[in-house]
């Protein structure tokens, strides 16, 4: 039998155990043929184990321009499993993604980038879509993805988006681990977050990632 030191060592090794960060949310499926800036692309991703995988409905590269050059800042690929999914429009390609939930977007980086600027470019995004920076879910979000520190290169940054009945959630997630979340929530109240791809362009970048994602 084990005596009582032993059994304190195992009871603190179980507690160490489960206040570890949650596993990762996003189970990556099969790779594609195709690829950009050498990041292959996913066929699929599911969001819970034994849940129907979502399919890759679109992609593209997010490029910033500095200026007269342009650089690549990351690979953005949208999945979901929605049977009318439209491409005529931003506005309507947004719109249709949140009647089809749930939605992933996955952004792959291709370069180190200082958290700082991530904040920064995800600040402007909310500024360009009349978005207060001061309300709660969207203060929240920055302050948790100032937290997660700097990206490096090939680092990935999923974005969940789900529904259970009337209650949708918003999962962000890197490294394995679950960085922000928002449960609870109505579609009108994670707009914000869909406009960091889907909304008013903050700058020639994003228009020409949006314009992107309409030729999937």
């Amino acid at each position: 039998m084990m005596n009582s030191a032993r059994l304190a060592v195992m009871g603190c090794l179980l507690l160490q155990l489960g206040s570890t960060p949650a596993h990762a949310l996003v189970k990556w499926g099969p790779e594609s043929k195709s690829d950009i800036k050498e990041v292959k692309l996913l066929d699929t991703v599911s969001v819970s184990e034994g849940s129907p995988a979502l399919k890759r409905v679109t992609q593209g590269l997010r490029q910033k321009k500095v200026v007269f050059a342009w650089f690549s800042v990351y690979v953005a690929q949208i999945f979901s499993n929605g049977a009318k999914i439209e491409f005529d429009t931003v506005a309507h390609l947004k719109s249709s993604l949140k009647e089809s939930l749930p939605v992933v977007v996955s952004m792959t980086f291709l370069r180190d980038v200082g958290i700082d600027k991530i904040v920064e470019g995800f600040s402007e995004g909310f500024k360009e879509n009349k978005v207060d920076l001061n309300e709660a879910p969207v203060r929240d979000f920055l302050n948790a993805i100032q937290k997660s520190g700097d990206i490096n290169n090939h680092q990935v940054i999923s974005f969940i988006f789900n529904q259970n009945g009337a209650q949708v959630s918003f999962t962000v997630e890197t490294k394995g681990s679950e960085i922000f979340a928002l449960k609870n929530q109505t579609l009108a109240s994670i707009e914000p977050f869909f406009n960091i791809w889907l909304g008013a362009p903050s700058d020639s970048g994003l228009e020409k990632l949006q314009a992107q994602f309409l030729k999937p």
